[in-house]
């Protein structure tokens, strides 16, 4: 009895191996979709599928840096920007990727050290995002209250940049005056992940 069951198991993982390899190859656009679908586990899996295949070009190492970061993977996403050329990420998006990848490394005074150069004239709302991100959690308090107020004077219906002055003034007990920035960025953002959570903490208090 064992030797038909062992038999039958060696028969349908042979019919479901000949199934996927009749299957056609993985593509960009097919890990775009499940990302776009909100299937992460089906995006990192066709992903993978597009690497092993050996069709991996730059577009799908930009998409491996995007999903990379939404899953919080800092060391995989800096691998994707070393494999990116100039022409496929700018120095300006080069910057801001980088950025957030060293934060989550846990490396945010070199993630503010990205910074030191640059002409906040010329910042766009997520190189705001990124400084004033590293500078949070550096605990560098006066200078990123300042830079908030700069930020959002430049980008005030940024849900990134509003979360994080709802964030800042939840972190002090002032859920008061937390709610209009969370609100601003709901608005601007329903499926924004972070305003989510802020909203629904604000709710339970």
């Amino acid at each position: 009895m064992r030797r038909i069951h062992t038999l039958g198991f060696v028969s349908a993982t042979a019919l479901w191996r000949a199934a996927c390899d009749s299957a056609p190859a993985a593509t960009n656009g097919d890990v775009q979709q499940a990302i776009q679908g909100g299937d992460i586990a089906a995006a990192q899996a066709r992903l993978s599928d597009v690497f092993a295949s050996g069709n991996a070009d730059e577009q799908t190492q930009r998409i491996k840096l995007d999903l990379m970061l939404k899953l919080g993977d800092g060391d995989a996403a800096m691998a994707a920007i070393d494999a990116l050329s100039d022409g496929a990420l700018g120095a300006e998006d080069r910057r801001v990727a980088k950025a957030h990848a060293l934060i989550l490394q846990e490396k945010p005074k070199a993630a503010s050290e990205l910074y030191v150069d640059a002409d906040p004239a010329g910042f766009g709302e997520q190189d705001y995002h990124m400084l004033l991100w590293a500078l949070r959690d550096m605990g560098e308090d006066e200078d990123f209250a300042e830079g908030l107020q700069a930020a959002l004077a430049a980008f005030p219906n940024s849900a990134d940049l509003n979360t994080l002055a709802a964030r800042a003034l939840m972190s002090v007990g002032e859920n008061d005056r937390a709610r209009p920035y969370a609100d601003t960025a709901l608005a601007s953002d329903p499926r924004h992940f972070e305003t989510l959570l802020a909203q629904g903490e604000l709710a339970i208090e």
